[in-house]
């Protein structure tokens, strides 16, 4: 469980060459960072990243990246739970 306001780091290591794209989810849809944005997402040689900078109770839920290459794909699922309320 993360605190209101806390900045939240996943930090997913994987093993794959060529390097595989990475794809985040909220539920069913789509994280697509932007400046307004409470996501950040990257990817290095080795790990991918999603930071939340201002955890709220909203943004409690299940992500899920799916990494992908020429060579195959796969997937994880996390569940993140968010204390406190929003006003």
């Amino acid at each position: 469980m993360f605190e209101k306001d806390e900045e939240i780091t996943l930090r997913i290591p994987y093993s794959a060459n060529p390097q595989p794209t990475a794809q985040w989810f909220k539920g069913n849809e789509e994280i697509k960072p932007s400046e307004n944005s409470p996501y950040k997402v990257e990817i290095s040689n080795y790990n991918v990243t999603l930071r939340i900078k201002k955890a709220s109770s909203s943004l409690s839920g299940t992500y899920k990246l799916n990494l992908s290459n020429p060579l195959g794909s796969d997937s994880c699922e996390i569940k993140i739970q968010i204390a406190g309320k929003d006003l």
